[in-house]
C-alpha cells in the first residue's frame, strides 16, 4: 500500500466494443496501463475513481460525443491530456474539440497502431511537463488522509473457508481517485512515511477486528527501508503477509532480499505478488524465498477454456508445492475459473465471485468444495 513507480495511464473510449479492444490489444507490449470505456458517462465516473493520464476519445457516441466529452474532461480534470479519434471530416466538430476540449491531438479512424503509440507517448511526455499544483495537492492529500480506510477482501481456502483477507486501500473522500492516485500524492509532497503511518495504524486496527486469519498488505521496496508502515502492526506480526509484486522485486535486488530477511525474522510472512504479469517471470520466487505465490488475474482469467493456462498453473502449483510455497489464484470472477484451478492444485482463492472488497468483513464461507477435476481443455 505504499508508493511504486506507476505507469502512465491510457484511457480509451469509443461505443464500439471491438475498437477500444482492438487498440487496447495493440498496446499490450507497451509500458503503459490500459483502461477502456464504450460509454462516455462510464468514462467521466472512471476519471473520478482512478489517477488517468491520457484521455482517447472516438467522436461518434451516442448520448454524448467525443467533442462534448473532452469538454466536460477539460473543465473537471485539467491535467488530463485529451485525444480525439474520429471517422469523419466534421469541421464543425473539429472545431468544438479545439474550442472547447482543448485537444492534444486529433487521430483518424483507422489509426495504425504505430500512429496511436508515438501519439500517446507525445501525450505522456506533455503530461509529464505540466506544472504540479502541489497546494491544491496537499488538500486533496489531507482530505483522503482525513477519511482514510482499508476494504476487506476475502481469500478463501480449498474447503471454502474464510484464511485470510487482504487490506485495500480506500478513502471516503470525493477527492479520492483510487489507490495509486493517493500513493503517488504522497510521494510527490515527500508525505509518504505519514501515510504509510496512517494506512499501519488501520491496519493494527483491522487485525483486532478480525480475530484470526491472515492480513495481506501491499508494500514495495521504496516503503521496505522505513518502519513507518510497520511499526503500527508489529505486534501481530505472525498474521501479516507481505505483497511485493515480482515487477518490484527486480529493483535494488540486494537492499530488497536484505530487508525481507530482517522483517522474517520479525515473524512477517512474504507474498510474492502478481506472479506471471509478465516483468520478472520466476526470478522473484529465486530471490525471495516466499511463503506464498499470488497468481496474476490475467492466469486465472479464463483458465477454464485455455489448455496452456490450466498447464501452466499446474506446473507452477506442483514446483511451488515441491518447495513449501502455498499458491494463491486471484482475480476469480467466475464459478467455472474457480472449479479450473483448485483442479490445478492452488492452495487458497480470492476474486469477486467469492467476495467482493468491502467495509465490513465476511465471516462465513460462500462456497462449497469443489473436488472433481475439470476436464482439461484440447490443445490448439
Amino acid at each position: 500500500m505504499t508508493t511504486r513507480a506507476r505507469e502512465p495511464t491510457v484511457l480509451l473510449v469509443d461505443d464500439d466494443m471491438d475498437v477500444t479492444r482492438t487498440l487496447a490489444l495493440s498496446l499490450r507490449r507497451e509500458p503503459i496501463r490500459v483502461l477502456t470505456s464504450n460509454h462516455a458517462r462510464a468514462a467521466l465516473a472512471m476519471l473520478e475513481s482512478d489517477e488517468i493520464d491520457v484521455v482517447v476519445s472516438d467522436e461518434n457516441m451516442p448520448e454524448m460525443n467525443g467533442s462534448e466529452l473532452l469538454a466536460r474532461i477539460r473543465v473537471d480534470h485539467p491535467d488530463v491530456v485529451r485525444v480525439l479519434l474520429t471517422g469523419g471530416n466534421d469541421m464543425r466538430s473539429a472545431a468544438s474539440a479545439v474550442n472547447d476540449g482543448g485537444v492534444f491531438r486529433f487521430l483518424l479512424k483507422p489509426c495504425k497502431p504505430s500512429l496511436l503509440l508515438s501519439t500517446l507517448n507525445e501525450a505522456i511526455a506533455f503530461r509529464n511537463s505540466l506544472p504540479i499544483d502541489k497546494a491544491r495537492l496537499g488538500r486533496e492529500l489531507d482530505e483522503a488522509l482525513a477519511q482514510l480506510w482499508l476494504a476487506h477482501q476475502p481469500i478463501f481456502g480449498r474447503d471454502g473457508q474464510i484464511e485470510g483477507n487482504e487490506l485495500l486501500l480506500r478513502s471516503s473522500a470525493p477527492s479520492f481517485r483510487g489507490p495509486e492516485w493517493m500513493l503517488n500524492a504522497a510521494a510527490t509532497l515527500e508525505r509518504s512515511p505519514l501515510l504509510e503511518r496512517a494506512i499501519g495504524a488501520e491496519v493494527a486496527r483491522m487485525a483486532e477486528n478480525l480475530h484470526t486469519g491472515m492480513i495481506f498488505v501491499n508494500v514495495d521496496p521504496a516503503a521496505l527501508s522505513r518502519e513507518a508502515l510497520f511499526d503500527p502492526f508489529a505486534h501481530v506480526a505472525h498474521r501479516i503477509v507481505l505483497e511485493i509484486t515480482e515487477r518490484d522485486a527486480v529493483g535494488d535486488k540486494d537492499h530488497v532480499t536484505t530487508r525481507i530477511e530482517q522483517l522474517r525474522t520479525r515473524g512477517f510472512r512474504i507474498a510474492v505478488d502478481d506472479l506471471g504479469s509478465g516483468y520478472a517471470g520466476l526470478n522473484a520466487v529465486v530471490d525471495l524465498s516466499p511463503d506464498i505465490i499470488k497468481l496474476d488475474m490475467q492466469l486465472v482469467r479464463g483458465v477454464d477454456t485455455s489448455f496452456v493456462k490450466q498447464r501452466l498453473v499446474a506446473s507452477i502449483c506442483s514446483a511451488a508445492k515441491d518447495l513449501g510455497i502455498l499458491v494463491v489464484a486471484e482475480g476469480i470472477e467466475r464459478e467455472e475459473e474457480q472449479r479450473a484451478v483448485l483442479a490445478a492444485g492452488v492452495d487458497f482463492l480470492q476474486g469477486y465471485h467469492l467476495g467482493r472488497p468491502s467495509m465490513s468483513p465476511l465471516r462465513a464461507p460462500l462456497f462449497e468444495p469443489v473436488s472433481e477435476p475439470v476436464p482439461a481443455s484440447p490443445a490448439q
